[in-house]
């Protein structure tokens, strides 16, 4: 399903960057086009690759690295300034040059010294601090601290995991009940979030993760699907909100729910579900009340399961279907 930037910005969600700006620019892959062709037409060029080469992309103003690439085999084109590389890592470091803030490592890839950006035909795997991210064909921006992901995507990060998420909601999406199997916890019992969808992109300086298509979450205690998903971090180390898109389905094996958009606020710990003209949303009880309510717009306060609906319709076993709203569930 597509979603034009119009609607997102007439959902009424604002933020403190450009959203607008960002999801056109993110829209813009020629330079990811611009290095693929350079890698296809340049690495069969290559005759003899130096061993075991380190050296700087980027160097901070008073000269030290900013970031770094280190590679098992490497060569440089010197006609044009691109360097190609195996069995690759690609270091990022803060001011001063002495702390890797990130890393990248691939199999092979190109890297343009002028502009700083990158491409890997294969697969890779990028890490900022607990946050790991990995997939097949990734476009890289070091200046901007970017990256596009443009096949089998998969992100594990403790940042995603949001506790009101987990209490009001959580759980295996109905449609993926049955077919996919939790993962163990990690070592210290507690497992980290982890996301897949076809294509991701990960803009870590402005703390925004956009998953697009066939996306699941699959959290230690609930499980989300949807067609995209926003996720947008505070100071990219910790969930601050959720914007779901698109044949939503969440459920943590008692309560479940099924909407066109859903979004929620770690702060506050509303979770709003909204239909669209093809359905209302919905949330029901599946455990032991077996209750449920529809409407255009139903919002759900995790701390107190406080339950309010707009043209609310509620179905409970027992005595059939009524107007009443603000149903507990």
């Amino acid at each position: 399903m597509a979603w034009t930037i119009a609607a997102f910005a007439a959902a009424g969600w604002a933020f403190a960057f450009d959203s607008g700006k960002w999801l056109s620019e993110r829209g813009d892959d020629s330079d990811a086009v611009r290095l693929r062709e350079v890698y296809d037409r340049r690495v069969p060029e290559i005759t003899q690759p130096a061993e075991n080469v380190v050296f700087p992309i980027e160097t901070n103003p008073d000269g030290t690295i900013k970031s770094r690439l280190r590679a098992g085999k490497a060569y440089v084109f010197l006609d044009s300034g691109f360097v190609w590389g195996a069995d690759v890592v690609v270091e990022q470091y803060e001011a001063g040059g002495k702390t890797a803030t990130g890393t990248l490592t691939a199999d092979n890839c190109i890297v343009d010294r002028k502009t700083k950006t990158g491409w890997v035909p294969g697969n890779a795997k990028i890490v900022w601090g607990e946050t790991s991210v990995a997939g097949r064909g990734v476009h890289f921006d070091l200046g901007r601290e970017y990256v596009k992901i443009f096949a089998n995507t998969r992100i594990e990060s403790d940042a995603l995991g949001g506790k009101g998420v987990k209490d009001a909601l959580g759980g295996v999406a109905p449609r993926e009940a049955g077919k996919r199997n939790p993962k163990p916890a990690a070592a210290g019992g507690k497992k980290k979030a982890e996301i897949v969808a076809e294509r991701t992109d990960y803009d870590h300086k402005e703390g925004v993760v956009l998953f697009d298509r066939n996306v699941h979450l699959d959290d230690a205690e609930y499980q989300m699907a949807t067609d995209r998903l926003f996720v947008f971090l505070e100071g990219t180390n910790s969930l601050r909100r959720l914007v779901a898109l698109g044949n939503v389905a969440i459920t943590n094996g008692t309560k479940r729910a099924r909407c066109a958009k859903a979004t929620y606020a770690r702060k506050t710990g509303k979770i709003d579900l909204y239909g669209d003209e093809r359905a209302k949303a919905r949330l029901e009880d599946v455990g032991g009340k077996k209750a449920a309510v529809e409407g255009d717009r139903v919002t759900f306060w995790a701390d107190s399961e406080q339950v309010e609906v707009e043209d609310a319709a509620v179905f409970v076993p027992a005595f059939g279907k009524s107007g009443k709203k603000g149903l507990g569930l």
